[in-house]
C-alpha cells in the first residue's frame, strides 16, 4: 500500500511542479507589444542618406515636414503601403513604402522610375 501512496505523491508533486513552471508565453505577455510598421514611421526625423531627398518628419497627427519644402504638409495612407504626401503649392506625391523598420525606412516615389529607391535612417549622419 505504501508504494501506491508514494507513487501517487510523486504524481501529485510532478503535476504541481508542471503547473507552477513559467511558460515562454508568460514572458511574452510581460513585453511591450510589437510596433506595427506604420507606427514606427511616425514622430521622428528621417534623415536621407546622401541621396539629395531631404529629411522627412511624419507626425502621428497626419502632418509632415520635408526639409526641401518650406511649408507644412499632410500625409495619408493609401492602398499597398503607399503614403500620399501633400504640400500647399506643390504637386501631391505618393511614396510606396518599401521598408519601414525601427531605425530605417525606404520608399519609391511613384512618379519616378522604379529603380529610384530612397533610403533613410533615424540617426543623423
Amino acid at each position: 500500500m505504501k508504494i501506491k501512496q508514494l507513487f501517487a505523491l510523486m504524481i501529485l508533486l510532478s503535476m504541481t511542479f508542471v503547473a507552477c513552471t513559467k511558460d515562454d508565453d508568460d514572458d511574452k505577455q510581460d513585453e511591450d507589444p510589437p510596433k506595427d510598421k506604420h507606427t514606427m514611421l511616425y514622430d521622428k526625423t528621417w534623415y536621407n542618406l546622401g541621396q539629395g531627398r531631404g529629411d522627412h518628419f511624419f507626425s502621428s497627427d497626419g502632418t509632415c515636414t520635408w526639409s526641401l519644402v518650406a511649408a507644412q504638409g499632410t500625409w495619408e495612407w493609401k492602398p499597398n503601403d503607399s503614403l500620399k504626401v501633400s504640400f500647399p503649392g506643390y504637386t501631391d506625391q505618393v511614396f510606396h513604402m518599401i521598408k519601414i523598420e525601427e531605425k530605417n525606412m525606404e520608399y519609391w516615389p511613384t512618379t519616378e522610375p522604379e529603380a529610384n529607391i530612397y533610403k533613410f535612417s533615424d540617426t543623423k549622419p
